[in-house]
């Protein structure tokens, strides 16, 4: 399955067009830094969707959260049955960040994909697959990802200015690039100070930018690249189990991603 998707120019997040107990369209973001598939509280309502409360402990955050069942989630002829899904305030969480959103499509519905985001034709695609189902093209060039702490985020090697490797979180919803402030001063980058705020919800936090030589990603890297230096466990206080930083927007740009989650491998194009 193969769709179009609108990127935001505010959030540069990836928007489809999802369907929801056959109303809709609906709009999503599709964030693979997300843990599970949610929908907006004030589309719950709109919908008389019955929902349950629930306290979740979450790589982000932990806060009361609500569930529900959907009878039926559908993007494009993908349709799914049965779907147990979050229920969000998106309004509280995230304010006026980028256009509003109805709900992200996460974790528990990518896990069972392979999941392509072309980013210069703006184009997704799903793909089921087995694990150990391997179907290769003669121009993917694949390397192993994991999953940082036993968590949903996905893991890939990053070298910077030809340092070590690092495992980053690969996050389609992260408009920017970042390094954690530990990394960044074991790395010894030369920071300056920004005028503005990473913005999670967690909170708000700070941010400096480190101008480097090299950004190296497995088999691709970019050159005089900017990236943003903060504190995450302030933002978002469980991503303290980020350790190193993550992927966003400003670099993953330029390629087509491709993430089999099911046999846990990835591509940049």
């Amino acid at each position: 399955m193969t769709i179009d998707f609108k990127l935001d120019k505010a959030s540069n997040h990836i928007h489809l067009d999802v369907f929801v107990n056959k109303e809709g369209p609906f709009n999503f973001v599709l964030d693979t830094g997300a843990k599970a598939t949610s929908i907006s509280k004030k589309l719950a309502n709109s919908l008389g969707i019955e929902t349950l409360d629930l306290e979740v402990e979450d790589i982000s955050v932990s806060f009361p959260h609500e569930i529900a069942l959907l009878q039926e989630l559908r993007i494009s002829n993908e349709t799914y049955e049965n779907e147990d899904v979050l229920v969000l305030d998106f309004e509280k969480l995230l304010g006026n960040c980028g256009t509003p959103v109805d709900g992200t499509i996460g974790f528990t519905t990518l896990k069972h994909f392979m999941l392509t985001v072309d980013y210069p034709q703006k184009k997704l695609q799903f793909d089921r697959v087995m694990k150990d189902q391997i179907a290769d093209s003669s121009d993917t060039n694949w390397q192993k990802f994991v999953y940082l702490d036993d968590t949903h985020l996905v893991g890939i090697p990053v070298n910077i200015n030809g340092s070590n490797s690092f495992d980053f979180v690969l996050d389609t919803g992260a408009g920017g690039t970042v390094i954690t402030q530990q990394l960044a001063k074991n790395l010894q980058l030369v920071t300056t100070p920004f005028p503005g705020l990473v913005k999670g919800v967690g909170g708000d936090a700070t941010m400096e930018i480190a101008s480097i030589e090299q950004f190296k990603v497995a088999m691709t890297s970019q050159e005089n690249m900017q990236l943003i230096v903060t504190d995450l466990a302030k933002v978002a206080p469980k991503a303290a189990k980020i350790k190193n930083g993550i992927i966003g927007y400003n670099f993953l740009k330029n390629y087509k991603v491709i993430l089999d989650y099911p046999n846990q491998r990835f591509s940049l194009i």
